[in-house]
């Protein structure tokens, strides 16, 4: 019972995280979040999380997810 009261603390956690960033990515909030720029686009995005093969970021434009694998290259920077 304690793992599954764990597990939905962590899932409230990430969702007011994720709000946070999404009114964060609408305003002019983005200043304060790590950019990345990946190898083979054109524009930069919002870093979200890396895993151990592939990372996530948000496109500011469209507000989609984009998920890269870290093996084809990327930076990233504090702004």
């Amino acid at each position: 019972m304690a793992f599954l009261l764990f597990l939905a603390s962590m899932e409230s956690k990430g969702k007011t995280q994720a709000a946070d960033i999404l009114v964060a990515a609408k305003g002019d909030g983005l200043a304060k979040n790590t950019r990345v720029r990946i190898f083979w686009q054109d524009m930069s995005y919002v870093l979200l999380a890396c895993g151990s093969r592939s990372c996530a970021a948000l496109n500011p434009l469209s507000m989609e997810v984009q998920y890269f694998s870290q093996d084809k290259g990327f930076s990233y920077v504090m702004e």
